[in-house]
């Protein structure tokens, strides 16, 4: 499915319910295990390697209101990561 531009069948879930609603993308990536730092996470946004729902995010900024349950974070095209 990867090789298609589809998400796999069995992506890994993070629960947003686990931070504070002020909580950022990148405390996200971090909290998830998806990234090793907040350097990193900042890193691949500037590099426009984190996509959400298939858009790349370019505001590391980008607080948990503004997120929904069902929405999918990628990480380049491998790492992939389901909100609930």
């Amino acid at each position: 499915t990867i090789q298609h531009g589809k998400a796999p069948q069995n992506i890994p879930t993070f629960n947003l319910s686990q931070l504070p609603q002020d909580a950022t993308i990148i405390d996200i990536l971090e909290k998830s295990g998806l990234v090793q730092s907040r350097g990193e996470a900042k890193r691949l946004i500037n590099q426009k390697g984190i996509s959400l729902n298939q858009l790349p995010v370019t505001n590391p900024q980008i607080t948990i209101k503004k997120l929904s349950s069902g929405d999918i974070v990628r990480i380049g095209r491998l790492k992939w990561l389901k909100l609930i």
